[in-house]
């Protein structure tokens, strides 16, 4: 099954609903691996919500810290947006926070691999609970 048959929109937004586990100082929320089980893009949440964009036509990882913490067993409600060379998080429908994204115009993630939610392919600890 093909969940992005026409690739990965340049352009997107995610948006979670998370209670984070005080235990771990960085968790993945949302992760998509390329076709060789390297990182593309993942929404990490803890003591920082970040996210990495590894398009595929940049050499180094991009990674964007917002310096928002989730690690206070509340639940926050988390948006990132990525427009442009832009990316905005709405934290808690209160913050918001801007930052530059380092990306080429003809940026695109690659899809062909796996795609996970709340774990990691190389981390057998689980970070969430339902």
């Amino acid at each position: 099954m093909k969940v992005f048959p026409n690739g990965f929109p340049s352009d997107f937004s995610l948006l979670a609903v998370i209670r984070a586990n005080q235990r771990y100082s960085r968790a993945s929320v949302f992760t998509i691996y390329n076709s060789d089980s390297e990182e593309s893009l993942i929404l990490y949440i803890g003591t920082d919500i970040s996210l990495l964009y590894q398009d595929e036509t940049l050499v180094e990882d991009n990674l964007v810290n917002f310096n928002a913490s989730t690690n206070d067993m509340q639940w926050h409600r988390i948006a990132i947006s990525v427009k442009g060379d832009s990316i905005t998080l709405i934290f808690d429908c209160a913050t918001q926070i801007t930052k530059r994204l380092t990306r080429s115009p003809s940026s695109q993630i690659s899809t062909g691999g796996l795609i996970f939610m709340g774990v990691q392919l190389d981390e057998e600890e689980e970070y969430f609970t339902v």
